[in-house]
């Protein structure tokens, strides 16, 4: 299942709360948490969107509460494996519609709340089958 542009509520490190708005959230259509494989893109369409969200780490902070990998999707060149965040990963587009990944994200042990899981029910996401 694919979100676009979902608004979700995250607690903040320091207190309070943080209204995050990835690109696209996505999580596997199984009934095995193991396997849920929660992700995070955000999609990179020039250099200095790029940069400006490698500028702000509390963006980051936000999606790694909600996702088990963030990817950086951009065009083939616009942006350097070496320019993605730490723990992010980098996918690029060679061609319309075909990605390849130049950057893989570490992957973390993520949890969902009930609240999270109430959003995504009441929102509607599309199916996207397993390739």
């Amino acid at each position: 299942m694919t979100w676009q542009n979902i608004e979700l509520l995250v607690d903040r490190e320091m207190g309070g709360r943080q209204a995050i708005r990835p690109d696209v959230f996505s999580v596997a259509a199984t009934y095995d948490e193991q396997r849920i494989n929660l992700c995070v893109d955000e999609v990179k369409v020039s250099r200095v969107d790029s940069l400006a969200d490698v500028a702000r780490p509390e963006k980051r902070a936000g999606y790694g509460q909600i996702a088990e990998v963030l990817y950086y999707p951009a065009p083939v060149g616009m942006i350097e494996a070496s320019e993605v965040p730490e723990g992010c990963g980098l996918l690029v587009e060679v061609e319309p519609c075909k990605f390849e990944v130049l950057k893989r994200p570490k992957k973390r042990r993520v949890a969902l709340t009930p609240h999270h899981f109430m959003n995504l029910i009441l929102k509607p996401g599309v199916f996207t089958p397993a390739w």
